[in-house]
């Protein structure tokens, strides 16, 4: 009789679960709003994380919003309402026009038990904006100049790193078969590590190094699960509450360590590297009350500086030494313009020099089109918001969704989209183009801050190797590229394997 009792009671439970997903599920019509039809429990978001990036989960859904021909449709993210934005002059709406209305991501953070999760990404409201104000000029073109010296040193590092790995014996190999993904990333993780820590992190010459190690971890081994990324998403202050983190114990406690020791050490010795962390350093002690940062501040805006920059400019790079393995004649190209400049700058790589380079610059820019690192944008509507010339209302709390992934590759805006085509980026097709059909960084007062860095860092590392190797494809590369299904940002599975030779210029441009 009991056990009865439990079978009709849980039967009873599941079933209004199942009554309530259902209702849930009928947001969208009930607003009124063209929307794509769910699935029972998961929503719109069918595979992802499983077979495919959300990211790429998020594309089919754009497609398939595209044909319902209206600026916006309704999707559900497991069981949360939420808008994909489809129409550019809507998209210009929420990252421009009306930004006031959508000035926050849905991004949870929780500044008192876990300090580097509040960083600019992340915060919200007030606190965003006065801090964006402080950190703006940290990232202009004559800083940038500051730091190029630093980076331009550590691309000279990576080269020689290649080139140590295609010898064997005194004797120089023809050719050499490496994985490219890996070691860009050695390379990215020692410039964000000393220009944001100020640390020598020696990933290059060692593989396993502690900075590597952790950067690795952060990003490979999310402390949050599902349910607790559902729950924080979704009710951030009972989260709070719960004293839920985003990030290890022991990566929070190596970073805000390494961070305070440096900075010590540069205060007692009046050391100074013209690099982002003396920037900070120069803010936390500033005068005017309204311009200084804290420590706290500083290690999550060096924190996400780190992840951001070492991770997405290294996958970029990686990919686009894939892109010229498979398309020869744009890495000659690329090369031949490379040698040009630096004999005009004697075989020094300056910041006029790479600014120089428009072809490279073209081939980064179409790398970003076809591979954005960050393939979609969130915004969180804060407040009702009527869309112009409409009747919808889009309700306080919803989160809006931009496929940047989706806009890169839709063959109204970008021609045969899976071409690699960097001509698309030439001055008189730049000219062209309609605005905010090509946003890898985002748009609008909340895009991304370090975009200037990310592309110098990934400029330098591939002029670095294009003018002391040549890069082709090899048995073990992947056409076309498959993406990681656990990773948040585009990462390609297997990594990137491609044949390595030493160029000599005399011969081979």
């Amino acid at each position: 009789m009991v056990f009865d009792i439990i079978i009709i009671v849980v039967l009873s439970f599941l079933f209004l679960i199942y009554l309530w997903f259902k209702y849930r599920f009928t947001y969208w019509k009930r607003k009124r709003i063209p929307y794509i039809k769910p699935i029972v429990p998961i929503g719109n978001l069918k595979d992802a994380g499983r077979t495919k990036t959300i990211g790429i989960r998020l594309y089919e859904l754009y497609k398939e919003g595209k044909e319902i021909n209206y600026p916006y449709v309704g999707i559900f993210a497991f069981f949360t309402p939420s808008l994909l934005a489809i129409d550019i002059d809507f998209i210009k709406t929420i990252l421009i026009k009306d930004f006031q209305y959508f000035t926050d991501r849905n991004v949870y953070y929780n500044e008192n038990d876990d300090p580097l999760s509040a960083h600019l990404f992340s915060i919200e409201g007030v606190k965003w904006k006065k801090l964006r104000t402080k950190m703006t000029p940290t990232f202009t073109s004559g800083k940038m100049k500051f730091m190029f010296p630093t980076i331009a040193t550590i691309g000279e590092r990576f080269g020689d790193t290649l080139e140590s790995m295609l010898w064997n014996e005194s004797i120089p190999s023809k050719k050499t078969l490496l994985e490219m993904k890996q070691l860009s990333a050695r390379y990215t993780t020692d410039v964000i590590g000393t220009c944001a820590f100020g640390i020598d992190c020696n990933s290059l010459k060692d593989p396993k190094a502690k900075f590597r190690m952790i950067g690795k971890k952060s990003l490979e081994k999310p402390r949050m699960t599902v349910p607790l990324r559902l729950l924080s998403s979704q009710f951030p202050n009972f989260a709070r509450k719960l004293h839920i983190k985003t990030e290890h114990d022991d990566v929070s406690e190596f970073f805000m360590g390494a961070l305070k020791e440096t900075i010590g050490f540069r205060e007692r010795n009046d050391v100074r590297r013209n690099d982002f962390l003396d920037i900070m350093i120069s803010l936390k002690n500033s005068d005017n009350e309204d311009e200084r940062i804290t420590f706290e501040e500083i290690a999550a805006q060096a924190y996400i500086f780190f992840l951001a920059g070492y991770e997405t400019s290294s996958i970029t790079l990686s990919f686009c030494l894939y892109e010229l393995a498979l398309n020869e004649d744009i890495q000659c190209k690329a090369r031949s313009e490379i040698t040009r400049v630096l004999e005009k700058y004697h075989n020094i790589l300056t910041y006029d020099a790479v600014t120089e380079m428009i072809y490279v610059q073209q081939i980064i820019d179409e790398t970003l089109r076809k591979y954005p690192p960050a393939t979609t944008l969130q915004r969180k509507v804060a407040e009702d918001y009527k869309v112009n010339d409409t009747n919808d209302v889009i309700e306080k709390g919803r989160n809006i969704i931009i496929s940047i992934y989706g806009i890169h590759h839709d063959p109204q805006y970008y021609p045969d989209p899976e071409k690699f085509d960097p001509d698309r980026f030439s001055i008189e097709n730049n000219q062209k183009r309609i605005p905010l059909t090509y946003i890898p960084f985002g748009d609008g007062p909340r895009n991304c801050i370090g975009k200037r860095f990310g592309k110098l860092q990934t400029s330098i590392g591939l002029i670095s190797l294009l003018s002391r190797f040549k890069f082709t494809k090899s048995e073990k590369t992947i056409e076309p590229l498959k993406f990681s299904p656990k990773s948040f940002i585009l990462s390609p599975v297997g990594g990137v394997w491609l044949y390595v030779e030493k160029i000599y210029q005399s011969t081979e441009l």
